[in-house]
């Protein structure tokens, strides 16, 4: 019944055999095991002795109906764990939005959101906070989850766009780091709308050559599955990687799909065409900044200033410096200055600085208060170029706009009329009994800035008032002459007489904008809209990037 079964260290001859002897009927049970199976029997006969009848099969169900209830879609506790994540990702996108450091979260955040639930609501609620995860990995992981999920949802909707072409944005810079990074945006039509979004920052971790930039914006594509057949035009800076027509991002491109029209940003080119100024004028720029910087570079200097600038009773108290990379900079800083003059002429005169001469020059005052005009002009047409929304043909409008004020300023110049410049105009009426010889003086050099400024804008924008013209029949279909669309143009011309005579396109016309409008022609106007919406899916400037 019995067996004897000898068990010995093969290594050791001299270990005694060790006897067990057992049943072979008898299962062998580990001692540890033996243990814990006495323990629960006892547990469930002194605890649950109404359960000791049940067999395995009524445990297993019991198990996984409380796995339920605890974790399942309707139990609290995956609720509460549901909120705490949902809650975990507004802080990331929060921190994402705000640009702060990922640590801000736990470091901050979470301290501060406990001492406030504990004091305003008890520790026990102040503790449920402490599921939600805010570490610095977790943060991390989340804003990539985000960044990921927003960039799955642009491409989709640009594969499924109901025009199948958009336009992109690209701008290459340096940061405060000194890292070269790449910025993409993209205009694409989804929903009846024109929409605008990010498309990806890369990083350029050696050159920045024209091939580096094309070869990261191709990778992007083939990684996203996007087409380059689909790209119906690009915005860029005018730099020469950029701009290059060999080994530049433009001749890259077009030799991909020559079909694609690679434009340098509006904005670029009206800010370059603004910078000459002639002899006397730069002079007096350039005293205007080093001025600026006698009293700026120095922190006694500016303290001082302003100390002087509070005693006087002056709007302002400290002085702008002039950054050439900032389009508005020049304007901002002269206008500061003209304000600033009674303050600035007495602090030069206490420092014993020859500058102070300057501010008792009316020619050079008068000098410095055209410049402040006609740089504030000049910044307005720059701020309406920039924004979101601006396209093509509001582009072109804006700078045609500015080329007319050109031309009339120089009409009026040489009737000796400076009211259209009011600084300028302000300071002559102050000083009259001196006019006759300051316009003498100065009337020349104005008007021949302002026609230099205008073949500089000329050259930038080559047959600008003929552009406007042209594409004003988007704008105003029902407005401009039957003209607008040649007879040569067959199937065009169908449709615009088509469109015309319909009363109700123009009432549907005025309750929505031109994008909306053009986008809901698609199905009826197909050769007119795709045209019109050619134009204003484009980018005409970078200021996204």
């Amino acid at each position: 019944m019995f067996q004897d079964t000898s068990l010995s260290n093969p290594d050791d001859s001299s270990t005694s055999p060790v006897r067990v002897t057992h049943s072979p009927s008898l299962p062998i049970f580990h001692t540890a095991s033996f243990s814990v199976s006495i323990s629960r029997g006892r547990h469930k006969l002194k605890y649950h002795p109404n359960l000791q009848n049940k067999d395995q099969a009524y445990f297993q169900r019991q198990a996984v109906a409380l796995k339920s209830i605890q974790f399942g879609s309707s139990g609290i506790q995956a609720q509460k764990l549901q909120a705490a994540v949902e809650e975990s990702y507004f802080v990331a996108y929060k921190v994402a939005e705000q640009q702060k450091c990922h640590t801000i979260a736990e470091n901050l955040i979470m301290p501060c959101a406990y001492e406030m639930v504990s004091k305003i609501c008890g520790e026990d609620q102040a503790k449920k906070l402490s599921v939600i995860s805010l570490s610095n990995n977790t943060i991390h992981r989340r804003i990539d989850d985000m960044v990921s999920d927003i960039l799955s949802q642009v491409i989709t909707e640009i594969k499924e766009s109901s025009n199948s072409k958009f336009s992109l944005q690209f701008d290459e810079s340096c940061d405060v780091a000194s890292c070269a990074v790449l910025l993409g945006f993209v205009r694409y039509i989804h929903q009846n709308r024109i929409k605008k979004e990010f498309l990806f920052c890369e990083n350029l971790l050696t050159t920045t050559k024209g091939e580096d930039v094309f070869n990261i914006i191709n990778s992007f594509f083939t990684k996203n599955g996007l087409d380059w057949n689909s790209v119906q035009q690009v915005s860029v800076d005018g730099a020469p990687a950029m701009m290059g027509g060999h080994r530049g991002l433009r001749g890259l491109i077009q030799a991909v799909n020559p079909e694609i029209s690679v434009d340098h940003c509006i904005i670029h080119r009206y800010s370059l065409g603004s910078k000459s100024l002639p002899g006397n004028l730069k002079l007096a720029f350039e005293d205007v900044l080093k001025i600026v910087n006698f009293i700026k570079s120095r922190d006694g200097n500016s303290r001082i200033f302003k100390e002087l600038c509070k005693e006087m009773g002056e709007k302002y108290e400290v002085l702008l410096y002039h950054t050439d990379v900032r389009w508005l900079s020049r304007g901002k800083v002269i206008h500061r200055v003209i304000e600033l003059r009674k303050a600035i002429q007495e602090f030069l005169e206490q420092k014993g600085s020859p500058f102070a001469t300057k501010f008792t020059n009316k020619e050079w005052l008068a000098r410095l208060c055209y410049l402040a005009d006609i740089f504030a002009e000049l910044n307005s047409g720059n701020l309406q170029l920039q924004g979101r929304n601006t396209t093509v043909i509001d582009a072109h409008h804006t700078v045609a706009v500015f080329l007319g004020k050109l031309r009339l300023w120089i009409r009026r110049l040489e009737k000796g009329v400076i009211a259209q410049f009011p600084t300028l105009d302000q300071f002559i009426e102050e000083n009259s009994h001196e006019t006759g010889s300051l316009l003498q003086t100065i009337n020349k050099e104005m008007s021949d800035h302002l026609k230099g400024l205008e073949t500089s804008m000329h050259h930038y924008f080559p047959e600008s008032d003929q552009d406007t013209a042209s594409l004003q029949w988007i704008i105003h279909p029902f407005s401009v002459p039957d003209e607008a669309i040649h007879d040569d143009d067959f199937s065009a011309k169908e449709e615009w007489i088509t469109m015309r005579a319909n009363e109700a396109l123009k009432i549907e016309l005025q309750n929505q904008n031109t994008d909306s409008f053009w986008i809901s022609r698609l199905a009826d106007s197909p050769t007119l809209s795709k045209r019109a919406l050619k134009l204003l899916v484009s980018s005409s400037t970078t200021y996204l990037c």
